[in-house]
């Protein structure tokens, strides 16, 4: 199979799926596991992918592929949900939250062209340096969430919601 169709729908393929499901049933999870516990858990399984593949071999891509899927199914969980809350906010903030999204692509980019022309033949260095860097990314997600939770600003805006305690979308806007 191409590895690079492979790895869209194994992450870009799986969102789809998480995204329907946090609209039936993200009610009824934390915020708490929504956003810190799956920025944690993204960041592990991002850092164990390039040693799998490494120890594996050739057998290691349908592992790396359930992994990706995996992941895909977080990171859409992941995406709904920071932008979920962040709905709460003024549009100004909203907009933070979408530049902040475009400047962590440019920089995984611009990641991925240093290693690229510095380190052109290990490949498998190249892959434990991204995998570390965006596993180290997630961790600080999920680590941040905690002050991001308790800020006076968050706490303010949370406050003006009505309250919607185990509705749906569909009743509460009904």
């Amino acid at each position: 199979p191409d590895p690079s169709f492979t790895f869209q729908f194994g992450t870009n393929g799986m969102l789809i799926f998480s995204q329907i499901f946090l609209i039936f049933f993200g009610h009824k999870l934390s915020e708490r596991l929504k956003l810190q516990y799956l920025w944690i858990f993204a960041g592990m399984l991002l850092f164990i992918v390039p040693f799998i593949t490494e120890k594996l071999q050739k057998s290691g891509f349908g592992v790396v592929f359930g992994i990706l899927c995996v992941f895909g199914l977080t990171n859409g969980a992941l995406q709904g949900s920071v932008f979920g809350k962040a709905g709460i906010l003024p549009s100004e903030y909203m907009s933070l939250v979408m530049f902040g999204n475009g400047v962590a692509a440019i920089l995984a980019g611009g990641l991925k062209t240093v290693l690229l022309l510095t380190l052109e033949k290990d490949l498998y260095l190249q892959a434990i340096i991204e995998f570390s860097f965006a596993f180290g990314f997630f961790l600080l997600c999920g680590v941040l969430y905690q002050a991001e939770s308790s800020s006076p600003v968050m706490k303010h805006y949370e406050a003006l919601l009505p309250k919607s305690e185990g509705q749906t979308c569909a009743e509460f806007t009904a």
